[in-house]
């Protein structure tokens, strides 16, 4: 971990471990917007990060964005810093100056903005962002466009953590008044999924370090028969699967971005999220055996953790999809053995914790 790196993770996890309260949380999924936590993350510049500074950005890299966003996973940070950071790459490609606004993005492909009225589904944050970077066909072309939201209609919705997960109905648009872009196809989907992928795998990483956290210390709070539950040999089975399947989640994650920095990215991509998105369940379902009934409780902060996730293993694919996509490429791959495919080394290793 570089010097400057490590500044930036020391100062996230400073300002959300202090700002991030379980009531926050709370509040949040009853629809309230985190405002005040926002405007913090703002003035840090944590929402643009990886943005050239000529674009109004903060600078860095995409290792340092996924830094980022795995402490904001880890924290359940309620507001959409996933959502704005990869917008605002997708804009800063096309030379468009950041704006500190909440900003959402949705790629569909299936479908075909033509008139001046369509609704966009399942908008992530779709009721407190100020925008929407759009990317799809749009009167039969492939474009990307920025669409403001004050004026759209909202029909709420939400996904199983709480996170707000909209409609949004749009009238009257007068799509040329747009600021919007023609793209390449191919190679704007292949990107947008890359950065996603990593992007919420990342924070699934995050949220398994906590669950991880959050775990020992019960285990070591908890007293049974007159000693703390983790001194018994089936508690600390389950912290050792825990740790285990947490350290292989990190090392998957950070081989994928070390290899997306290079621009060498390939099986790691569905190898890394295949592992991470299996790995949610597991990792929620033995917190939630260890903790027993005091972590189905409202008033326990577990459950805000591992319903993020069991919604995110979902987002862009979860690890059944992409074995079959895996699959297929080994298929498609006829010159390999299925143990060259295995085995293939190409870029070295990388351990936990040495990127991210």
């Amino acid at each position: 971990m570089s010097e400057m790196l490590e500044y930036i993770v020391d100062a996230t996890n400073k300002i959300l471990k202090k700002n991030v309260t379980k009531e926050l949380i709370d509040a949040s999924e009853q629809g309230e917007w985190s405002g005040k936590l926002w405007n913090t993350l703002v003035e840090a510049g944590l929402v643009s990060i990886g943005i050239d500074e000529e674009l109004n950005g903060t600078e860095g890299d995409a290792i340092d964005a996924f830094a980022v966003l795995r402490l904001a996973g880890k924290y359940a940070a309620p507001v959409p810093i996933f959502e704005t950071i990869i917008a605002g790459w997708l804009l800063a490609d096309q030379q468009v100056e950041t704006t500190y606004q909440p900003t959402s993005f949705i790629m569909d492909w299936e479908s075909d903005l033509t008139g001046p009225e369509f609704v966009l589904k399942q908008v992530p944050w779709g009721r407190h962002v100020s925008q929407v970077v759009y990317i799809g066909n749009v009167n039969g072309r492939a474009k990307l466009i920025l669409l403001p939201t004050a004026d759209a209609e909202v029909k709420q919705n939400q996904n199983i953590a709480g996170e707000p997960l909209d409609d949004l109905h749009f009238r009257s648009i007068d799509m040329e008044a747009l600021t919007q872009f023609e793209v390449e196809k191919e190679d704007l989907a292949e990107k947008v999924l890359n950065i996603g992928v990593l992007g919420k795998s990342a924070m699934m990483a995050g949220a398994m370090e906590q669950v991880l956290e959050l775990s020992v210390f019960y285990a070591n709070e908890r007293q049974q028969f007159g000693r703390p539950i983790g001194k018994f040999q089936a508690v600390q089975h389950h912290l050792a699967a825990l740790s285990s399947e947490t350290a292989v989640v990190l090392a998957a994650l950070n081989y994928a971005v070390a290899s997306f920095e290079d621009g060498t990215i390939k099986e790691e991509l569905p190898l890394a999220k295949m592992k991470i998105s299996e790995a949610a369940g597991a990792v929620a379902g033995i917190a939630h055996q260890l903790h027993g009934a005091i972590g189905m409780t409202h008033e326990h902060q577990l459950h805000q953790v591992t319903r993020r996730l069991w919604a995110w293993r979902e987002d862009f694919g979860n690890e059944m999809h992409w074995a079959k996509k895996l699959a297929k490429e080994y298929v498609d791959q006829n010159e390999l053995t299925l143990w060259d495919f295995i085995t293939e080394e190409k870029r070295g290793n990388v351990h936990a914790g040495s990127i991210i």
